[in-house]
């Protein structure tokens, strides 16, 4: 295999994990945004539900059950919420997403500058792309799992351009033109 086969090689490689990249730092928003609402989904009734309970005048105005019930709802919400730690869940995605971003970033800029050099020889961008590689590797492993609605609500986003990506700007994120992804 000759010198440019090996560069073509290696830009494609850097390519594709950018695309993987992109999927997994789309897939980690949305999760955290899922997890923003179960936090407030959770977190609002619960409070509203322990505010009503803790009020004396309802059992002045209802049967005794009734303040308690509501004090057993708030219970059952602030528990589960406890138990589901949306709030860190949330923020764990989030930052995850931006760390995929920031790696992203690296790799667009290996894949349209980098590559592009003539003076990097092969082993040289071998070894850069070894360390991309690396470096998705060790976040994919750090990174908590992406659900399956979170993975499948980032590939319509991207493919849609609903996630504010075109098909050029698609290419573009890996360093491509339109239609080379």
């Amino acid at each position: 295999m000759d010198e440019a086969q090996l560069r073509d090689r290696i830009d494609s490689q850097a390519a594709q994990l950018g695309v993987d990249a992109l999927f997994s730092e789309k897939g980690h928003y949305a999760d955290a945004r899922a997890w923003r609402f179960w936090h407030r989904g959770l977190g609002l009734p619960s409070a509203a539900l322990a505010a009503i309970a803790g009020g004396a005048f309802l059992s002045e105005l209802f049967l005794p059950i009734v303040p308690a019930m509501i004090a057993f709802s708030s219970a059952i919400l602030t528990g589960v919420s406890s138990f589901l730690e949306p709030e860190q869940k949330a923020a764990r995605h989030h930052q995850t997403g931006v760390a995929y971003g920031a790696l992203r970033r690296r790799i667009r800029h290996f894949v349209q500058v980098q590559c592009k050099r003539d003076d990097l020889s092969v082993a040289q961008l071998s070894d850069g792309l070894d360390l991309l590689t690396r470096d998705i590797n060790t976040l994919h492993a750090d990174a908590p799992p992406i659900s399956r609605g979170g993975f499948q609500n980032a590939g319509k986003q991207i493919k849609a351009g609903t996630a504010d990506y075109t098909p050029a700007e698609l290419a573009a994120a890996v360093g491509r033109r339109a239609g080379q992804v």
